[in-house]
């Protein structure tokens, strides 16, 4: 299992950066930079496999690295995130971008996108040349290594302060050759040209002017290429130019990256002010869901949200026995479950608890709820959870990755429902399995009718009816295995108990017509008497919610 390196400096309220290394490296390298960028951002460093801080870790191919990263690494980092690859580190930071929709912007420094020339890409090495430095590798590879440390320093104005460096920050790798021989191959066989042109992110080309791994004249090649990218030259550097031109190249890093921040937030500012108009046909509801505000109001109930979710765990509990008895394969040995709306983790910890061989993922778009369910996995003294912070509608995973998906009372916070569950449907494996429950119309009916007393503005969110449920599952290509709606009566002794329970959930009017600010002291006056006049027979007052339980199966797909 391939694992971040855990030291890393920065305020995680910051913009995240992801460091890869280069070959015959380790995270070791950054030392000299991550104190200046932990000042502008959350600095996080991945030790490739067989090198530094993953030394033991070995993949045989490149695909094997992405299939760990993204299983291993991935869930530990924020929803978003800068990528930063030096050398080989760079390549394959270029090849993850193009298989996610995190990556905000691309660095590549002192990188090739096809390291080996051909004749397509003629700035590259000669295959001669490579291939005489691979048999020289494995005839003696300290020797081999301790040239290439030598060509990474040439044309530096500080080569042997830089050579220095390199040797004291190398993280063992230099010691133990045998165990960067994989990552060697790596370098002859890739190739991003394609993954460049797919790119609809920044992309950003570091190079140094006397580098004599990477040619200087690959600035040339990739502006002709990729007009788009932007191409930096350090005119005093060989291959390692953070090294070498320490303080302009961080100058540059922080300017670009910052740029970058500033345009997304002016950016999303003017979103935020223009109207936004959807087919009601595709939502859950008439209007759309302000989703930062249910992700601010979950997180200030994250710490006290498990001892008041009595609906959420009932629902929750109703859900488990659904999927057991109805198609979740037996047969997977190690089934890898998504936790989507995971909450506190109070259903990830069971889950794990009942199949200890699982592999679960824990994914929230409250960062206070993650938060809470990485501090009570310590308190229990259980392994960290892998958690992921993201919107339900836009997630970071490739096709395929779940043996089945565990969603309670999180999809109606979609804003396209339809949408929603196709998108789920690529995510599970053949014969796996969506198990949801969502809230339906007709539920919250004393809020509505309190709501009435006020005004004839919006006091509860809309949630779908049956109807349009079922219209979104035959949509997709799931076949249904479970459908059960059931009435979920919660009981209050006071108004007070009613409200704090609402409130204390996260479950409040998040609408984004809903009228702004507080309801003022009349108000709320007005609403609590409207509240009182619902009580039952028995002198209590009702809340009543409408579940709907489903469990889908995707078929195994049958070539002819």
């Amino acid at each position: 299992m391939m694992r971040l390196n855990n030291k890393t400096p920065g305020n995680k309220s910051k913009p995240a950066l992801l460091l890869l290394h280069g070959w015959a490296s380790s995270s070791q390298i950054w030392s000299g930079i991550t104190e200046s960028l932990a000042e502008h951002f959350c600095i996080y460093m991945l030790d490739l496999p067989g090198h530094g801080f993953n030394a033991d870790i070995q993949c045989a191919t490149v695909d094997q690295f992405c299939e760990s990263f993204h299983h291993d690494v991935a869930p530990l980092l924020p929803a978003e995130y800068f990528l930063l690859g030096w050398s080989l580190g760079g390549t394959l930071a270029s090849l993850l971008a193009s298989q996610t929709s995190r990556v905000k912007a691309l660095i590549t420094v002192a990188s090739n996108p096809v390291f080996i020339a051909k004749e397509q890409w003629v700035e590259g090495m000669s295959l001669a040349v490579f291939s005489q430095f691979q048999q020289d590798f494995h005839v003696n590879a300290q020797s081999a290594l301790q040239r290439f440390v030598m060509l990474q320093t040439r044309g530096s104005a500080t080569a042997r302060a830089d050579m220095r460096w390199i040797k004291s920050h190398s993280g063992g790798s230099l010691s133990v050759p045998s165990s960067v021989s994989s990552a060697l191959q790596w370098l002859a066989e890739l190739d991003v040209l394609s993954c460049y042109r797919d790119l609809d992110i920044p992309v950003m080309h570091y190079l140094g002017m006397h580098d004599a791994l990477v040619p200087a004249a690959l600035a040339g090649q990739l502006a002709d290429s990729f007009s788009a990218h932007k191409v930096r030259r350090f005119s005093h550097s060989g291959h390692v130019p953070f090294i070498s031109e320490r303080s302009l190249w961080l100058k540059c890093i922080v300017s670009d990256l910052q740029s970058l921040v500033e345009k997304e937030s002016d950016e999303a500012g003017l979103l935020r002010s223009r109207a936004i108009t959807v087919d009601s046909h595709a939502t859950n509801s008439a209007e759309i869901i302000d989703k930062r505000s249910v992700a601010r109001a979950f997180s200030r109930a994250a710490t006290v949200y498990d001892s008041i979710a009595r609906l959420q765990k009932n629902v929750g509990e109703g859900l488990l026995k659904l999927i057991n008895y109805g198609q979740r394969s037996s047969s997977v040995g190690n089934p890898s479950i998504l936790d989507l709306g995971s909450g506190t983790g109070y259903f990830s910890r069971q889950i794990k608890c009942e199949q200890d061989k699982s592999s679960v993922i824990e994914l929230d778009f409250s960062a206070g709820m993650l938060d809470e369910s990485r501090r009570v996995s310590c308190l229990l003294k259980l392994i960290e959870p892998a958690l992921v912070q993201a919107d339900f509608e836009r997630l970071p995973f490739k096709a395929k990755s779940f043996d089945w998906i565990f969603a309670n009372l999180s999809l109606q916070w979609c804003a396209d429902l339809a949408s929603a569950i196709q998108a789920l449907h690529a995510l599970v494996r053949d014969n796996g399995v969506l198990a949801f429950t969502t809230v339906l119309d007709g539920s919250l009916q004393a809020f509505r009718r309190a709501g009435v007393a006020l005004d004839d503005g919006p006091h509860v969110n809309n949630f779908c009816n049956e109807e349009q449920l079922l219209q979104c599952v035959q949509q997709s290509l799931f076949g249904l295995v479970e459908w059960k709606v059931v009435d979920h009566i919660e009981t209050f002794d006071t108004v007070k108990e009613m409200l704090v329970s609402v409130k204390g959930i996260g479950a409040g009017n998040h609408r984004r017509d809903r009228s702004p600010g507080l309801m003022g002291r009349d108000r709320y006056k007005k609403f609590c008497e409207a509240l009182e006049s619902t009580r039952n027979a028995s002198g209590q007052l009702e809340l009543n919610y409408r579940i709907l339980s489903v469990v889908l199966h995707r078929e195994a797909r049958v070539d002819c």
